[in-house]
């Protein structure tokens, strides 16, 4: 394939990939909301559910910043996986890839957790920094933890670190996806950024 295309049109590709399949996802769930409202009146039990839901907690700046950071948060995990995955030379390793994202974002998932209970310098932190703001922010807001310009920051800086990091990771993949090394996703990564210091 990289006889034909590019690595980082390959990259990019990707990444337009992903993105396609998150705006089809949330056309998906808005059709199959708009679907429930409209046909929750025949059912009583889906009717008492609905009527459950806070609407009136639910306005339009809470799901601009949740929409917006749940855009930004699969993008950033999509360019860290795809960076992993450029760091591996077997199916046997994808797993051993996936293990640096799984781990930021269980990070973020508990902090997001216990963000309503917490007030603390850490999960305010954490709701800045990028890989973990996408969910933790969000549910700051949500609690009255964090302002909208609070928001608005955390969203330029992530909005910031994901150009930055797409196009260090762009670069990387390209040097790293002819780049075979069976000595783990750690060493590669090291034996990758070796590379990059010599060719400056």
């Amino acid at each position: 394939i990289l006889t034909a295309v590019k690595a980082k049109t390959q990259f990019y590709g990707k990444l337009l990939g992903v993105g396609i399949l998150t705006l089809i996802h949330l056309l998906v769930y808005l059709v199959v909301g708009v679907v429930v409202w409209l046909t929750s009146g025949q059912s009583g039990k889906l009717h008492d559910l609905i009527s459950q839901i806070p609407w009136h907690e639910i306005d339009l700046p809470f799901l601009s910043i949740s929409i917006g950071f749940f855009i930004l948060g699969v993008f950033t995990y999509a360019i860290l996986a795809a960076l992993c995955g450029s760091l591996v030379t077997n199916q046997e390793q994808i797993a051993q890839a996936a293990v640096p994202a799984t781990l930021i974002a269980m990070v973020g998932f508990f902090a997001a957790i216990q963000a309503p209970d917490s007030q603390g310098m850490v999960t305010t932190v954490l709701s800045y920094l990028p890989f973990t703001s996408p969910m933790v922010m969000p549910v700051r807001y949500g609690v009255d933890q964090a302002s909208l310009s609070a928001a608005g920051v955390a969203w330029i800086i992530n909005v910031i670190f994901l150009l930055a990091f797409c196009w260090l990771s762009a670069n990387a993949y390209e040097r790293n996806v002819l780049v075979y090394n069976n000595k783990g996703i750690f060493k590669a990564l090291r034996h990758s950024l070796q590379m990059q210091r010599k060719r400056h």
